[in-house]
């Protein structure tokens, strides 16, 4: 466990490959630039990266070229949690920290048989949610990104979220599973779309889903058919169904979120947005692009 000084900035350092789960918690600017995480096989399966507990308070914590290898089947979780994650705050709480993830590959991240993994996983709210340059391979879920998770403990508004040059593949769920979606978002948990969980506003932009488990349509929510109570929130789905968006029904006419960007099916001509060999110990940031 990282415990940081709240309103305090750190450079997080990781030189060797790390086989166990690691909480950051507390500080203000957070920076981590290049690292590896592999469990070993047969050990309890966990999430890589938990943040929480005041987590980045007023400032960003910022993760870039890090390696979240779940090669040996035991990771469940890639990035998790938000500001107040585990706090118990009440609902509707703002966040005041930035999470950025830059350049940084996870999975595959499989279930235990009670947890559904996800590459990113919100939770406890956040000012913003930026990704740009990073790619993943889930069993179940990819971007969950609740407007507010629905357990007590992990109240926390996510209000905005950007993704850029991403890609994320689905991978067979274990015996008895069902795969759900590689992008979910502006729910106020257990799929109920609202005026409140409508607040959040969000960006695509270049990003990819390869969708083999279930159909394009299926691996993301809202789909096509979703309905809210009170707003519009369904997707459109392109003509020749490779494509789709939510600007029709996310775009600020009714006083609430805005999604602009375009998801598409499939993987980008170029390959991943982070290969293999890119993220991880021997990483050098490109600095600002």
């Amino acid at each position: 466990m990282v415990q940081l000084n709240v309103g305090q900035d750190y450079i997080l350092k990781d030189p060797v490959v790390l086989t166990h789960p690691v909480i950051i918690q507390g500080g203000h600017n957070i920076v981590w630039i290049g690292g590896l995480i592999r469990f070993p096989a047969g050990v309890a399966p966990s999430y890589a990266i938990q943040l929480g507990y005041n987590v980045g308070a007023g400032g960003i914590v910022h993760l870039e070229g890090i390696w979240l290898d779940g090669v040996n089947g035991a990771m469940d979780d890639g990035i998790v949690g938000g500001q107040y994650a585990a706090m118990s705050m009440p609902a509707g709480t703002l966040s005041s920290a930035i999470l950025q993830v830059e350049n940084v590959r996870v999975g595959p991240v499989l279930s235990n048989g009670t947890n559904h993994p996800d590459c990113i996983q919100h939770y406890g709210g956040w000012r913003e949610l930026r990704v740009d340059h990073f790619t993943c391979t889930s069993g179940m879920q990819g971007f969950y990104f609740p407007t507010e998770e629905s357990a007590t403990a992990n109240k926390g508004i996510l209000s905005k979220w950007d993704v850029r040059n991403a890609n994320l593949y689905d991978h067979a769920p274990f015996t008895g599973q069902i795969f759900e979606t590689l992008l979910h978002f502006g729910d106020a948990g257990q799929g109920a779309f609202t005026t409140y969980s409508k607040r959040q506003n969000g960006n695509l932009s270049n990003v990819w889903i390869n969708s083999t488990q279930r159909t394009f349509v299926n691996e993301v929510y809202p789909t096509i058919g979703s309905v809210g109570t009170g707003c519009l929130v369904n997707a459109t789905l392109s003509a020749n169904g490779l494509s789709q968006w939510w600007s029709n029904t996310w775009n600020g006419a009714d006083g609430l979120g805005i999604v602009t960007g375009v998801l598409s099916k499939g993987i980008p001509a170029g390959g991943d947005f982070v290969p293999l060999g890119k993220a991880g110990l021997t990483y050098v940031s490109p600095g600002y692009q």
